[in-house]
Protein backbone atom coordinates (compact mmCIF):
# COMPACT_ATOMS: atom_id res chain seq x y z
CA UNK A 1 0.00 0.00 0.00
CA UNK A 2 1.34 3.36 -0.91
CA UNK A 3 1.75 6.28 1.41
CA UNK A 4 -0.82 8.29 -0.52
CA UNK A 5 -3.37 5.44 -0.20
CA UNK A 6 -2.68 5.16 3.54
CA UNK A 7 -3.00 8.91 3.86
CA UNK A 8 -6.25 8.85 1.87
CA UNK A 9 -7.67 6.03 4.01
CA UNK A 10 -6.53 7.80 7.18
CA UNK A 11 -8.30 10.97 6.04
CA UNK A 12 -11.46 9.01 5.22
CA UNK A 13 -11.33 7.30 8.63
CA UNK A 14 -10.93 10.66 10.39
CA UNK A 15 -13.88 12.06 8.41
CA UNK A 16 -16.02 9.04 9.33
CA UNK A 17 -15.09 9.41 12.99
CA UNK A 18 -15.96 13.11 12.81
CA UNK A 19 -19.36 12.28 11.29
CA UNK A 20 -19.99 9.60 13.93
CA UNK A 21 -19.17 12.07 16.73
CA UNK A 22 -21.35 14.72 15.13
CA UNK A 23 -24.24 12.26 14.70
CA UNK A 24 -23.83 11.13 18.31
CA UNK A 25 -23.89 14.76 19.52
CA UNK A 26 -26.99 15.49 17.42
CA UNK A 27 -28.69 12.38 18.78
CA UNK A 28 -27.76 13.37 22.33
CA UNK A 29 -29.15 16.87 21.72
CA UNK A 30 -32.42 15.43 20.37
CA UNK A 31 -32.77 13.13 23.37
CA UNK A 32 -32.08 16.03 25.75
CA UNK A 33 -34.67 18.21 24.02
CA UNK A 34 -37.23 15.40 24.07
CA UNK A 35 -36.59 14.85 27.78
CA UNK A 36 -36.99 18.57 28.49
CA UNK A 37 -40.25 18.67 26.53
CA UNK A 38 -41.62 15.61 28.31
CA UNK A 39 -40.55 17.03 31.68
CA UNK A 40 -42.39 20.28 30.96
CA UNK A 41 -45.42 18.35 29.76
CA UNK A 42 -45.34 16.18 32.89
CA UNK A 43 -45.05 19.23 35.16
CA UNK A 44 -47.99 20.86 33.43
CA UNK A 45 -50.11 17.72 33.81
CA UNK A 46 -49.03 17.37 37.43
CA UNK A 47 -50.03 20.96 38.21
CA UNK A 48 -53.37 20.44 36.48
CA UNK A 49 -54.04 17.24 38.42
CA UNK A 50 -53.02 18.85 41.70
CA UNK A 51 -55.47 21.66 40.95
CA UNK A 52 -58.22 19.15 40.27
CA UNK A 53 -57.41 17.26 43.48
CA UNK A 54 -57.55 20.53 45.40
CA UNK A 55 -60.89 21.39 43.81
CA UNK A 56 -62.30 17.94 44.58
CA UNK A 57 -61.05 18.15 48.16
CA UNK A 58 -62.82 21.50 48.58
CA UNK A 59 -66.02 20.07 47.10
CA UNK A 60 -65.78 17.08 49.43
CA UNK A 61 -65.37 19.36 52.45
CA UNK A 62 -68.39 21.40 51.35
CA UNK A 63 -70.45 18.23 50.84
CA UNK A 64 -69.46 16.94 54.27
CA UNK A 65 -70.52 20.24 55.83
CA UNK A 66 -73.86 20.12 54.00
CA UNK A 67 -74.38 16.51 55.06
CA UNK A 68 -73.68 17.44 58.67
CA UNK A 69 -76.24 20.26 58.54
CA UNK A 70 -78.83 18.01 56.90
CA UNK A 71 -78.20 15.23 59.41
CA UNK A 72 -78.69 17.63 62.31
CA UNK A 73 -81.87 18.95 60.72
CA UNK A 74 -83.21 15.41 60.24
CA UNK A 75 -82.42 14.56 63.85
CA UNK A 76 -84.25 17.67 65.04
CA UNK A 77 -87.26 16.88 62.85
CA UNK A 78 -87.28 13.29 64.10
CA UNK A 79 -87.20 14.52 67.68
CA UNK A 80 -90.04 16.97 66.94
CA UNK A 81 -92.10 14.15 65.37
CA UNK A 82 -91.60 11.98 68.46
CA UNK A 83 -92.68 14.88 70.69
CA UNK A 84 -95.76 15.50 68.50
CA UNK A 85 -96.72 11.81 68.63
CA UNK A 86 -96.38 11.84 72.41
CA UNK A 87 -98.50 14.99 72.61
CA UNK A 88 -101.10 13.42 70.29
CA UNK A 89 -101.28 10.26 72.41
CA UNK A 90 -101.62 12.39 75.55
CA UNK A 91 -104.34 14.51 73.95
CA UNK A 92 -106.23 11.43 72.75
CA UNK A 93 -106.01 9.95 76.23
CA UNK A 94 -107.37 13.18 77.77
CA UNK A 95 -110.21 13.23 75.21
CA UNK A 96 -111.15 9.65 76.11
CA UNK A 97 -111.08 10.49 79.80
CA UNK A 98 -113.32 13.49 79.20
CA UNK A 99 -115.71 11.36 77.14
CA UNK A 100 -115.91 8.82 79.96
CA UNK A 101 -116.74 11.57 82.47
Amino acid sequence: MTDSRVSQLDGALKECMKQVRQAREEQHQKVSEAMENKTLEWKKMKAELEGRVSEMTQRLLESNAQNSVMSKSLQERGKAMVELREAKVKAETEVKLLQVK
